[in-house]
This record gives structure tokens, C-alpha cells and sequence, in this order.
């Protein structure tokens, strides 16, 4: 299952504007204060084209055509660090809404090349436009929530938490990326 959440991350590569100096991709994402009690922040960082195409080249291209400027993710884990539930909040910046509308569309045709067995696509009310995968592999449960907003892309992934949660935080994302992007 954490293969799964790894391959399914590999694909979330995603956003900024030509100013993107100016928003803090880190703003984007959710925050300690906005997660249920019993998980603490784990994996965090800034995700570069650079370092995001070292360890998937195929993304080069479509960080180039799309205009993919930055992104970041945090990684939220139980607190006992058990290999429990878990999810991960990610933001990509495009230097415009057009490079996330094409990002966001190259992800659901790779999504549905994958051949993920009982892999679930659904529409989202979040954001511009929106979609949900789920499904469950290996014993896991899993919901991946991606969704596009003006030049930015958010995803939430929930690894063992409840469909309803995990869309409940993407919608704390998503106000957040409001907050900041205006």
C-alpha cells in the first residue's frame, strides 16, 4: 500500500506564477492546526522541478509545457509513528491557470493508464475543477483528492482515513490556497 501512495505521489507533480517569488508555496498546503489530533507533521519540503525531474524525468516536459514553477507537500503521520493512517498535502504553482488546467489533465489520463484494479474517479466540488480517486490495495484504504485553482494545483492524499476526512481536509486546503492566492 505505501508503494501505492509513493507511485500515486510520483504523479502529483505540479505550480507557480512568473511571480511566484511572491507566494510561499509552504502557505498552500495544510498546517498542523488544521489536522485531527493524534498525527504529527513528518516529510515536508519544497519541491523543485529540479529535484521532482531527478527522481521522475518523464515530468520534464510537462513541468516545461505546463509552467510549473514550485510546489511543496507535508506529510502527516500517527503520532506513535505506527505505520497507521496517514496523509499527504501538496501544492503546485503554475505561472498560469492554463499550465494548471493542462496539469491537471495530464494527471487524470495517467491516472487512468496506471491500472490501478478498483481504482474509483469521481468529480469534486472543490475548487475551478476537481477530481477524487479511491480505491484500496494491499489491505489500505486509499482517497486522493486533486483539484485546480486559478494557477495552482492542490492534492490531499488519505492512506487509511476515511473518504469523508480526507475530503473535509482538501477543503481546508482549498481555503487556505484561497487565503493566499486571493
Amino acid at each position: 500500500m505505501r508503494a501505492l501512495l509513493v507511485a500515486a505521489v510520483s504523479v502529483l507533480c505540479l505550480v507557480t506564477p512568473a511571480g511566484s517569488a511572491t507566494v510561499d508555496p509552504s502557505l498552500l498546503v495544510l498546517r498542523a492546526a488544521d489536522v485531527p489530533a493524534g498525527y504529527r507533521l513528518g516529510d515536508s519540503g519544497v519541491l523543485t522541478n529540479a529535484s521532482e525531474t531527478k527522481r521522475e524525468p518523464a515530468l520534464a516536459e510537462l513541468y516545461r509545457s505546463s509552467g510549473r514553477l514550485t510546489g511543496y507537500h507535508a506529510v502527516f503521520e500517527t503520532v506513535d509513528g505506527s505505520r497507521g493512517p496517514s496523509f499527504q498535502s501538496r501544492s503546485d504553482l503554475f505561472r498560469r491557470g492554463a499550465g494548471a488546467h493542462s496539469y491537471l489533465v495530464a494527471f487524470d489520463r495517467e491516472m487512468g493508464r496506471a491500472g490501478i484494479a478498483g481504482l474509483k474517479r469521481t468529480k469534486a466540488t472543490i475548487g475551478a475543477e476537481g477530481l477524487v480517486f479511491s480505491g484500496a490495495a494491499v489491505g489500505s484504504a486509499y482517497t486522493l483528492i486533486i483539484w485546480r485553482e486559478g494557477r495552482a494545483v492542490g492534492a490531499v492524499i488519505g492512506l487509511d482515513v476515511p473518504k469523508a476526512r480526507t475530503i473535509a481536509l482538501a477543503r481546508r486546503q482549498q481555503l487556505r490556497m484561497d487565503r493566499v492566492l486571493g
